[in-house]
């Protein structure tokens, strides 16, 4: 309004106006004049107006930065670790800054988690993006890591896990009937895990500085490890790397925001977090305060996190271990050595509890693990029991009802133990490795305190398990027949003051297991055990076996005649497509390989060889298998033979000298050996019979070899899954598929499956004649990636490797720059594990993740040295690459 009453004040005019931002009154603004004798014009409080609207945008605008921010910060600070945990392996400090002011809060965390055995892991990571969002994220991963750190996976697999969550968590952000590109949403993280007892540190990234390894001598341990993707893109694999530290080293894990700013890339960065970490500092605390100081900017545009860690080993006479013979009679032994144990450390007063956890944790692995078989004990802040064996599963919990006749052997355990982990300790791993075994071995792991009040669930026997020799020699307790199901499955504790009647001695006669077996069989037993149980407020659990997730990568070799070809299904593509897809479906990424390319489908490539013979295959076996160095090959031969009546009494013994041809040129390969299905053809028919029964013959031999040989039975297959009188119909070909998915699937459980080598072979364009080709056949970053007429030259070989890049010349397929736009070049650099340098199959073709765009020929052209680049996905010729042998 226009006041012009104010000359009592010597005042002119005033105009007030209100301050109203979104629908808000946040106050008035009044002006003024007194220098000036004309009043206020209609002009004048137009331009009042204009000027308190957008001040008061501008003010609503500052106080919601302000309240989002101090709402991120409170959340992020909530989510945060609050205090470091209580270990003895690693001295450790931490720093975390958020931002400065003017900047939105991000989304890094670090976290230290006690593990099993002793063991610590240290994680540190980094969210996409600022805000809210981003300090909810980080908290939902935390929280994600924390949960599979207890399952005690191995560093490459937790984060297998997080990549698939975090492509959940994208996919829940994701609008409804919009599509969203991999990487809106996404971070990196780093997950390490060091032992005390062996001294060993493992660590594995996705996407995420390595950690500075400083040992006590100052110089830097490299840390030779090569990290994966980021987390969000999904279908790649992570590495772990192990390392043995010397005792004193210290430990530097950190986010992009403490090496990187606007100042200084991310290597001079690190270079200067290396040098002064080398300063003499007393404490850890006191060298964090000096790293965020000197490495820091006053303006900080990210936040920053600093994980210190100086590494301690364990005295070696703090830990005892013993190979366990897979014998029922080696668990009072067991328990013998426990208590010594136990005695020459002074640890006297856990010697009963003790007692209860080795018998039943060894008595469990004995009856349900596979040697070797290892007790270990560990002095640390805890008493830590250990028993690990070489079984491919793990026990999995399940809680026993009160009238269950199982799942009651580990009452008292229970009880008076703190926590019990299944998982790979670090004894049952294969020295050398890079990760678990194969077969990676199950432990059980436990920490003894006598005034724990933690109740644990515990594994135990499935019901009905026949039991002999429950804890050994000669307590007084019952024990069941070893010819009758256990019917109560209680623990030596329990029933030691239950059943008086036992006999004393380890002798065990006719006459005592049928006393023992009636003492059990009391009908006042178990609603006693049921009182007792309730009295101590007890639980239990039992366990049953748990089979790993196959992701082993699969480079499967189709080999034999017509019916591998797919002659008679409609497709073209016979047993191979139905086969391609269970594998998918099982999680493997795979690759069919061979110099032929038949059928519909789009992996199309075999060696399915029309009318040959055994002997033909024989004589190109070699060269394939040199080129593509396959790790499952699917052999189905012999058809041709004996159909046209050739070399027939000589047909088994040339099939066994292909089979062992095939695993001298293909040593890792696992072969399988499929009989000869079912025909209407009398010629064939009149031997068939005899040459499938030699199959397992000559299968068998070769296992006793040494060698990866499997017989892979086709006889479901009958005269209604033919198309001819040779070859099978689509649901035959089914069958056929279901049949070699199940030998592939045996070959996995029994740790055959490695991991395939890279083949190096030239990559064909869809426009004709032109292979995928580096300029110059250069070897420096940056060299151009072009299309060219196809020739034998190194400059044409490439890799796939099952990290998901293309290699040649000793370089990665590189999409420059990082870019993810159409239109973007393409060139070989340094292979760094960036997202750029992924490339997948897709639609005969290769797709670079990170962008979601394709491999291209720009503008179709057909002109040697067309440079080639990213561009949206389409299926056109120029975006079609065909695997080639060389030669």
């Amino acid at each position: 309004m226009i006041d012009e009453s104010l000359a009592a004040d010597g005042l002119t005019g005033r105009i007030t106006v209100p301050l109203r931002a979104r629908g808000a009154l946040l106050g008035v603004v009044a002006f003024s004049r007194s220098d000036r004798p004309e009043a206020f014009t209609a002009d004048d409080l137009i331009l009042a107006e204009e000027l308190t609207a957008k001040a008061a945008v501008a003010i609503d605008n500052a106080r919601r930065y302000s309240r989002e921010r101090t709402t991120a910060l409170t959340l992020q600070r909530s989510l945060l670790l609050q205090q470091l945990p209580s270990q003895e392996a690693l001295e450790v400090a931490s720093r975390y800054l958020p931002a400065g002011t003017g900047a939105e809060v991000g989304g890094d965390w670090f976290d230290v988690i006690p593990l099993s055995g002793a063991r610590v892991a240290l994680v540190v990571g980094d969210v996409v993006g600022h805000g809210l969002h981003a300090s909810a994220s980080m908290g939902r991963l935390r929280t994600a890591v924390r949960t599979l750190a207890d399952v005690d996976l191995p560093p490459d697999e937790l984060l297998t896990h997080l990549d698939d969550l975090v492509i959940h968590l994208a996919s829940d952000l994701q609008p409804a009937g919009r599509f969203q590109p991999t990487g809106e949403f996404g971070a990196t993280c780093l997950y390490t895990v060091y032992d005390p007892v062996s001294r060993r540190f493992t660590m594995a990234s996705a996407g995420h500085p390595l950690p500075l390894i400083i040992s006590p001598d100052g110089t830097r341990t490299p840390a030779r490890a090569q990290p994966g993707p980021p987390l969000g893109i999904g279908g790649l694999p992570f590495e772990a790397t192990e390392l043995e530290l010397p005792e004193g080293s210290l430990l530097a894990l950190f986010t992009d925001g403490l090496v990187g700013s606007r100042e200084r890339d991310v290597d001079q960065g690190i270079t200067e977090l290396l040098r002064v970490l080398n300063h003499a500092v007393p404490s850890l605390e006191g060298l964090c305060d000096t790293v965020m100081d000197a490495i820091l900017p006053e303006r900080r545009t990210d936040d920053a996190a600093l994980l210190l860690a100086r590494t301690h080993a364990l005295d070696p006479q703090h830990v005892a271990d013993w190979d366990v013979v897979p014998d029922p009679a080696e668990v009072p032994r067991a328990r013998k050595f426990a208590l010594d144990q136990l005695d020459t450390w002074g640890l006297e007063e856990t010697s009963f509890v003790t007692e209860l956890v080795v018998s039943e944790l060894v008595t469990n692995a004995i009856r349900y693990g596979e040697p070797p078989i290892r007790l270990r004990l560990i002095r640390d802040s805890s008493l830590i029991c250990e028993v690990s064996d070489a079984s491919n599963t793990a026990p999995h919990l399940r809680r026993a009802r009160a009238f269950d006749e199982g799942g009651r052997g580990l009452l008292l355990v229970a009880q008076l133990t703190q926590g019990w982990a299944p998982g790979t300790p670090p004894t049952a791993r294969r020295s050398g490795a890079r990760r678990a075994s194969p077969n990676p071995s199950r432990s059980q792991t436990w920490d003894v305190n006598e005034s724990a009040t933690e109740r644990d669930r515990v594994p135990n026997r499935p019901l009905n398990q026949r039991c002999w020799d429950e804890t050994g020699q000669n307590p007084p307790l019952c024990h069941c027949s070893p010819n009758s199901p256990h019917p109560w499955d209680v623990q030596t504790a329990i029933v030691r003051d239950i059943c008086t009647s036992a006999l004393q001695g380890p002798a065990r006669t006719e006459q005592s297991l049928t006393e023992e077996d009636t003492c059990m069989r009391k009908p006042w037993l178990l609603p006693l055990l049921t009182l007792v149980t309730a009295a101590l407020g007890l639980t239990a659990a039992g366990a049953t076996p748990a089979s790993a997730a196959p992701n082993t990568p699969l480079r499967v070799m189709p080999l034999g005649d017509s019916i591998t070809w797919g002659v008679g299904s409609s497709t073209g593509n016979g047993y191979r497509a139905p086969l391609w897809n269970r594998l998918a479906a099982d999680g493997h990424p795979v690759d069919f390989v061979g110099t032929l390319r038949g059928g519909s489908m789009s992996d199309p490539d075999n060696e399915g060889h029309s009318g040959y013979k055994i002997h033909q295959i024989a004589a190109l076996a070699d060269a394939s298998l040199t080129r593509y160095r396959p790790n499952v090959v699917t052999l189905e031969i012999g058809t041709n033979d004996l159909n046209e009546s050739y070399q027939v009494s000589t047909a088994t013994a040339r099939l066994k000298s292909l089979v062992d041809q095939i695993t001298a040129a293909a040593p890792d390969a696992t072969v399988l050996v499929a009989s000869l299905v079912v025909s209407t053809s009398g010629s064939e028919e009149q031997y068939r019979a005899a040459y499938n029964q030699a199959i397992p013959r000559i299968v068998s031999e070769a296992q006793a070899a040494g060698k990866h040989v499997a017989h892979v039975d086709m006889s479901s297959l009958t005269t209604a899954d033919l198309a001819d009188t040779l070859h099978p119909n689509d649901a035959g070909y089914q069958k056929m598929a279901d049949a070699f998915h199940r030998g592939i699937q045996a070959a996995d459980g029994a740790g055959w499956l490695r991991n395939p080598a890279p083949a190096p072979a030239r990559v064909s364009s869809g426009m004709a004649g032109k292979c995928l080709d580096v300029n110059g056949a250069g070897t420096a970053d940056g060299t151009a990636v072009q299309t060219w007429g196809c020739s034998d030259t190194a400059n044409q070989l490439w890799s796939a490797y099952t990290d998901g890049t293309l290699r040649s010349m000793g370089k990665c397929l590189d999409a420059a720059g990082r870019g993810t736009a159409n239109g973007t070049k393409v060139q070989t650099w340094t292979c760094n594990g960036g997202s750029n340098q992924v490339w997948q199959p897709y639609n005969g073709g290769y797709r670079n993740p990170a962008s979601g765009r394709c491999l291209d020929v720009p503008g179709s052209s057909t002109a040697d040295g067309t440079q080639l680049q990213l561009w949206d996905c389409h299926g056109g010729s120029n975006q079609k690459w065909t695997t080639l042998t060389a030669g």
